[in-house]
């Protein structure tokens, strides 16, 4: 069975980038490749030295002239990306993978044949020349029992940090095993690689908002997306900037859900809207009105009743009372009901 690395064969694509602390996802940008229209033109920072610049440099503008850190995965292995940041005051770091040619002014084969006789956990630097504009370049090397693994880098030094870590591994039917401590970029690489990966399990897990929300209009499918990573942050920061305890995803979408439903400014606003939408209405033949003691509804006329203040449900929340709209004598209108009727009666007027 083949599965493909993008299984879904519809929807859209998105750059994202998370905070390594917080997990907080804090900036987005559509994948458009070739369906951008040609006259919108090149988007901005794209002159850099091409899109995969551009599209970092675009991704990390809140970050500018802050000196934090950008742990990138091998698809962003580019050297005029990092060298572009660096000059914006951000420091990153990018796995480096042979695909068919090692990256331009990078010498892999000289690095792999340095590691050959180190220990496992052993890590070095070198410091490659850039032929285009004579600037400088960390590669970090790392050595694991079955290859090597580098990144370029405009920050670090080979200072040991963090819990200890081991590696097992067999030789000629001999089992081995290794105990070191990460150099600083190798840990800060172990340690928040997976920040994306984690929000986006989060998100699709256990139940995912986008995939439940059975609508075939594409804006909602893209509001749907928006609304869950919302939701995501707004967990992420509950449990690691307020520190609450980690309740669950549907736990916690059970009580976010509450307070936006009773969120008191919406109340407030549609009390605000309720009572212009009232004096809105006079003249337009829609006025909210009750019913004089000692009388009811029969039909559409008023007649005597025998009990003081009889009342009849509400037509739509069935709520008893005594409110009916002039336009309507005989139909039993609360008033929480009656600014929705009305805004029905002035949007049909409008049209």
């Amino acid at each position: 069975m083949f599965v493909p690395r993008k299984p879904w064969p519809l929807g859209n694509e998105w750059h994202t980038i998370c905070c390594g602390t917080s997990g907080v996802m804090y900036a987005i940008e559509l994948v458009e490749g070739k369906d951008r229209p040609h006259e919108m033109g090149p988007k901005e920072f794209d002159d850099f030295g091409g899109k995969t610049v551009g599209l970092l440099v675009r991704l990390t503008k809140h970050l500018w002239n802050t000196g934090k850190i950008v742990v990138l995965d091998s698809g962003f292995c580019v050297v005029k990306a990092l060298t572009q940041l660096a000059r914006k005051g951000v420091f990153a770091s990018a796995v480096i993978k042979k695909r068919r040619y090692w990256p331009k002014d990078v010498d892999g084969d000289m690095i792999k044949a340095h590691f050959e006789d180190a220990p496992v956990g052993h890590t070095d630097c070198f410091r490659m020349q850039l032929q285009e504009d004579n600037s400088k370049i960390d590669i970090h090397g790392f050595k694991e029992p079955n290859y090597i693994m580098m990144l370029m880098a405009t920050y670090g030094t080979l200072e040991r940090m963090g819990d200890d870590q081991s590696r097992t591994w067999k030789n000629d039917n001999v089992e081995h095993r290794a105990t070191f401590k990460y150099a600083e970029l190798i840990h800060n690489h172990f340690q928040y690689r997976h920040a994306v990966d984690d929000h986006n399990n989060r998100r699709q897990s256990p139940i995912s908002l986008e995939r439940t929300w059975c609508t075939n209009w594409w804006p909602h499918r893209v509001f749907a997306f928006l609304i869950a990573i919302t939701e995501i942050n707004v967990l992420k920061v509950w449990t690691n900037i307020f520190h609450h305890p980690d309740i669950g995803t549907i736990e916690f979408r059970k009580k976010l859900s509450e307070e936006l439903i009773n969120n008191p400014y919406l109340l407030e606003e549609g009390a605000q809207e309720a009572r212009q939408d009232r004096r809105s209405a006079y003249g337009i033949g829609h006025n909210h009105l009750a019913l004089p003691p000692y009388s009811k509804f029969q039909g559409t006329k008023i007649v005597p009743s025998d009990t003081r203040y009889p009342q009849r449900k509400c037509v739509v929340c069935k709520r008893k009372c005594r409110d009916y709209c002039s336009c309507s004598p005989g139909t039993i209108l609360c008033n929480r009901c009656f600014p929705n009727h009305l805004l029905v009666a002035v949007h049909e007027m409008q049209e």
